[in-house]
């Protein structure tokens, strides 16, 4: 959710200590939540993407999006699973800082910018909203940067190479969308409880080029004026 908090009111962590408690919300909380990190690949440097750690086994971005492919059914079958909360926290909190530079302004922003319109009109959960548009938007864009998307199927979801790079990363597209299913989160729009017209499917992509104003995902894999942003919210219905 995006919003306004007044400063004095902001949570910063400075104040937490032993005994606080975390509380979820049940059905669209943790395994919603967790997408910003899960889809976090196509915004990472090359550097972190690709420098490999002896000690993970593999580099840090794959570490933490693997980690939270694990934790993160299991967090949602088992809402009182300790090791779970705690295992997605902490891949929150080192995504969230400089290491990842999650939050900063490099990187695609595309699905987000995509998501806001969405939750302006129909007030519905960012993760959620996040997942409803991220497979079209990866179906959409992924020959504009074939290498990110086949190490995404490759080595974050474990797909085996197909002998063709094109199935190689649809079937990593599959997976991933198929991880979303299993943790009941939509990947559609009309699945998150919607049926946009196409007036407002039209509104959607007006508002977020800006009334043709600019073009998202210019610094990311490749710039969506609003043709584009039509399109994906068409083919994402």
């Amino acid at each position: 959710t995006v919003g306004v908090v007044d400063r004095k009111d902001m949570i910063t962590g400075e104040r937490i200590q032993a005994g606080d408690a975390l509380v979820g919300i049940t059905s669209s909380g943790v395994h919603s939540n967790g997408f910003s990190l899960v889809r976090k690949v196509f915004r990472m440097t090359e550097e972190n993407l690709n420098t490999y750690y002896d000690m993970l086994g593999e580099t840090l971005g794959e570490a933490l999006l693997r980690t939270m492919l694990h934790y993160a059914p299991i967090a949602y079958r088992e809402p009182e699973n300790y090791e779970a909360r705690a295992e997605i926290m902490w891949c929150g909190s080192l995504s969230h800082n400089s290491m990842m530079e999650l939050g900063g302004t490099r990187g695609d922003w595309s699905c987000h910018q995509l998501e806001h319109e969405l939750g302006g009109m129909f007030d519905v959960a960012h993760g959620a909203g996040l997942a409803a548009v991220w497979p079209t938007w990866a179906r959409y864009v992924w020959k504009a940067m074939p290498d990110r998307f086949y190490t995404f199927a490759t080595r974050v979801m474990g797909v085996a190479d197909q002998g063709d790079e094109e199935a190689t990363i649809l079937a990593g597209i599959d997976a991933f969308e198929a991880f979303l299913k299993s943790i009941d989160m939509p990947t559609r729009i009309r699945e998150l409880g919607i049926d946009p017209t196409e007036e407002q499917v039209a509104e959607l992509a007006l508002k977020c080029s800006h009334w043709h104003g600019r073009s998202i995902g210019t610094d990311g894999v490749m710039p969506l004026p609003y043709d584009d942003i039509l399109k994906i919210y068409q083919l994402a219905l």
